[in-house]
């Protein structure tokens, strides 16, 4: 099965990372650059990936359509 996994930008070095949706509460940080990956910022999610992302979560969760 293919893991679901969510592109979070670094705001300082600008690499894209790929973090699994279950992680996502870790604290991911970014592969290149070691910085913590920022958890303030919204994600745009669509059809195929809501569901599980809202359910791999334990962060509250808004949602504006």
């Amino acid at each position: 099965m293919n893991e679901l996994r969510i592109h979070l930008g670094c705001p300082h070095c600008g690499a894209t990372n790929r973090v699994p949706a279950a992680r996502i509460d870790d604290g991911p940080v970014c592969g290149r650059c070691a910085q913590p990956l920022p958890q303030d910022r919204p994600l745009e999610l669509g059809d195929a990936d809501f569901d599980a992302v809202v359910a791999a979560t334990a962060r509250p969760v808004l949602v504006d359509f």
